[in-house]
């Protein structure tokens, strides 16, 4: 039982997909980490809601 306490501390119990998400953005070209890297700062910049909302959607 324990060793399934330790996975949900890294994977969603209800997808099964890690839930660090920062695999996906692995192995990209450098144009696009930069490109990303652009959206992640102008989207938070832009966001009305409370920190990690984005109109009401609750954004991991």
């Amino acid at each position: 039982m324990k060793q399934r306490e330790e996975l949900s501390l890294f994977y969603d119990d209800g997808t099964g997909l890690p839930k660090d998400k920062s695999y996906l953005e692995c192995g990209l070209p450098e144009f696009l980490l930069e490109s990303i890297q652009a959206m992640k700062i102008n989207f938070f910049d832009l966001c009305p809601g409370p920190s990690g909302t984005f109109f009401g959607f609750q954004m991991d």
